[in-house]
């Protein structure tokens, strides 16, 4: 897609798509949303193992009525 032009290119998907871009180093932000909910059930959230830890940069952080709070990361690279 960058070959073709296109600078920003969004991707949404689970765990596993999640943790091979990451481990690709194709990844330059990460939204990341928190429900106000805590369950017993346990879910990766990127399923790729053996990630080498990437340091994060808190840029933005909102909170809804409904108490969840949608995180904007950047990645360093």
């Amino acid at each position: 897609l960058r070959s073709r032009g296109h600078r920003s290119i969004t991707c949404e998907g689970g765990p596993s798509l999640a943790g091979q871009l990451l481990a690709s180093g194709l990844v330059d932000e990460i939204c990341l949303t928190t429900s106000p909910l805590i369950t017993g059930v346990t879910t990766p959230l990127f399923g790729v193992e053996g990630l080498t830890p990437q340091g994060l940069r808190l840029e933005q952080l909102l909170a809804d009525d409904d108490h969840y709070q949608f995180a904007r990361w950047l990645v360093h690279h």
